[in-house]
């Protein structure tokens, strides 16, 4: 039989076996950036000089502070249309846990529900929010707070107003006048002041 040659072979072999393929070190995906609102975003509805019919969502009466709506024609299907897009930017909702920038506007929940809210602080694991709906303060936990989206960027229309000739303690005559469930009047004297807030007086006190 004819020899064959060992080296011959071997080579043919190496030349043949494909070179190992080389393990890449696995990446994780980049995480989405969540695009930010802020409160400076908002436009919010501004209350002219002159009598205007409101009602109280939230006060300081010591203060002589109240957070009101205008009572405007459409006000109503215009809150519904702010809770109907809550729902739908809740139930799309993907995130389980988030931390706002202070300043950032988010949807916070309070008593089961979500909300309009702009983050003001962290106090130690929660964040101290206040709805700007509402005109109410609160301590919520990151995993209670969604990011905001371009669909709740409607107009704002709460108004912080301190009523100049609201009694303290409250008496008898004011307390019917801001009672009453279709709202009450008040002068506003001037546009918003430096620190956010309209200077008014109670009609009819």
């Amino acid at each position: 039989k004819d020899s064959v040659d060992t080296n011959i072979l071997r080579r043919n072999q190496q030349e043949t076996t494909a070179p190992p393929r080389l393990k890449m070190p696995l990446q994780k995906p980049p995480t989405p950036k969540i695009p930010k609102t802020f409160y400076s975003d908002l436009t919010v509805r501004e209350l002219t000089p002159g009598k205007h019919m409101v009602n109280v969502m939230n006060a300081e009466p010591a203060k002589k502070l109240f957070y009101v709506l205008e009572a405007f024609e459409g006000i109503t299907e215009y809150c519904t249309w702010i809770e109907s897009a809550i729902v739908e930017v809740v139930e799309g909702n993907k995130i389980t846990s988030y931390e706002p920038e202070s300043e950032e506007m988010i949807l916070a929940k309070f008593d089961g529900n979500y909300y309009r809210a702009i983050s003001s602080a962290k106090d130690g694991d929660k964040f101290v929010v206040f709805f700007i709906d509402y005109g109410n303060i609160a301590k919520v936990s990151s995993t209670d707070i969604i990011p905001f989206s371009p669909k709740l960027q409607m107009e704002i229309i709460l108004h912080e107003v301190v009523i100049e000739n609201f009694p303290v303690p409250l008496n008898k005559k004011a307390k019917e006048i801001i009672g009453k469930p279709e709202g009450f009047e008040i002068m506003v004297k001037e546009g918003r002041t430096e620190q956010g807030s309209y200077v008014a007086d109670l009609v009819g006190l």
